[in-house]
């Protein structure tokens, strides 16, 4: 843990972590392994043995990341679980969801499950190798 970062609550670091400067953790916990980058919040959540989160990265509270999976840069996860593997590596924003296993989601992905009267969750079942986005085209809109 280098200088700058706060770790408020109940929040536990396990062993061989590395959480960079300008970090925040509230009443979370972060197994063993993790590896924080630079300007993060993570509040509420898990983040499971072995994962990459940041930098820039948001995970607000009731969101669990699995083992080895990645959050990337400028993603967003509220009330998620990302399983074991997958990655979100930038400009995301997955709420109210679940993805599964090794699944690969794409730049600008964004769930949406608000219809004006009631959020419906988003569920990416578990497979081999999903895809969310555009994995041939340069340009993509996922919404």
């Amino acid at each position: 843990v280098v200088g700058g970062v706060h770790l408020e609550g109940r929040t536990t670091i396990g062993p061989n972590c590395v959480i960079h400067a300008g970090v925040r953790i509230v009443d979370s916990t972060i197994e063993d392994g993790v590896v924080v980058n630079n300007f993060c919040v993570i509040s509420e959540s898990r983040v499971k043995r072995g994962a990459r989160v940041g930098p820039f990265a948001h995970i607000r509270p009731q969101s669990d990341v699995g083992e080895d999976a990645h959050v990337g840069n400028f993603v967003e996860l509220k009330k998620t679980a990302l399983g074991a593997g997958s990655k979100a590596n930038h400009l995301s924003y997955l709420g109210d969801a679940t993805i599964g296993t090794k699944v690969n989601v794409g730049a600008g992905t964004i769930t949406c499950n608000y219809d004006g009267t009631s959020k419906n969750p988003t569920v990416i079942a578990m497979m081999k190798v999903a895809t969310i986005g555009c994995p041939r085209f340069s340009r993509c809109f996922t919404n």
